[in-house]
């Protein structure tokens, strides 16, 4: 995952349009596997927010809270999912959530209200 910082200390993905819904999950996932600066994160969490469709944000954050990657990074995509709960990708995936032992509770008083 090629991330270059200019001169001016700003840092970018050059590939990132290209990849495919897949890739960036994985990419995804080895950004928040991998110890890397903040800026980095912010920088690559940035550009996945503006060339993403709201149902790939959506399906990733789901991807994202059943993986084992940080509780913070869950906690965002969690987050995401209860901000958007109108949407019917985000309604499908706090169903598919009731059951998950760390956000079942929260998936049921986001369906609830």
């Amino acid at each position: 995952m090629p991330i270059q910082t200019d001169d001016d200390g700003k840092t970018s993905l050059s590939i990132f349009p290209t990849l495919s819904y897949e890739d960036r999950l994985v990419s995804l996932r080895e950004l928040t596997a991998i110890p890397q600066p903040v800026e980095d994160n912010i920088a690559f969490l940035w550009q996945l927010v503006q060339q993403s469709s709201e149902d790939d944000l959506l399906r990733i954050a789901l991807d994202l809270i059943r993986s084992d990657t940080y509780i913070l990074v869950r906690g965002a995509a969690f987050a995401l999912l209860r901000a958007h709960k109108a949407h019917p990708f985000a309604q499908h995936a706090l169903k598919q959530l009731l059951q998950h032992e760390e956000f079942g509770a929260s998936a049921q008083r986001e369906l609830s209200t």
